[in-house]
């Protein structure tokens, strides 16, 4: 998945503790070290968001977004995913467990589709294209 159907699936930036040479040694390592916290959340947050709702303890943190990309992706039914998946069969998931599991991955990363935009190109040049606006 895109992570830019989620804010807390937006790639991390670096994190900078560089040295400024106008700042107080002690000063600079202090305030590196708040930002290495305040970083480390963040790096907590973003697995956390990666997994989805599913806890530490679960067999398959990933299930529930790997379902969502078969329902809206692939645009398999319930009954179909809890078929054809083989964690979800082999563990004798409901359909009904299946939808839940669908409704909190979609939560985390938002609506999305499988459509793709339609491209158009103008003036017979085959190098101006645009997207169709409706």
């Amino acid at each position: 998945l895109s992570a830019s159907y989620s804010p807390a699936l937006q790639p991390l930036t670096p994190l900078d503790v560089a040295w400024d040479h106008l700042t107080p040694l002690d000063k600079a390592e202090e305030d590196a070290l708040w930002r290495w916290d305040e970083y480390k959340k963040e790096i907590k947050a973003y697995y956390k968001a990666l997994r989805g709702s599913q806890t530490k303890s679960g067999k398959d943190p990933d299930r529930h977004i790997r379902w969502l990309v078969r329902r809206r992706i692939l645009e398999q039914t319930y009954m179909e995913i809890s078929v054809k998946d083989p964690q979800a069969r082999a563990s004798e998931i409901t359909d009904e467990a299946v939808r839940k599991g669908v409704m909190s991955a979609e939560k985390l990363v938002g609506l999305f589709n499988n459509e793709q935009p339609e491209l158009e190109h103008w003036h017979d040049d085959l190098t101006d294209i645009h997207y169709v606006v409706d």
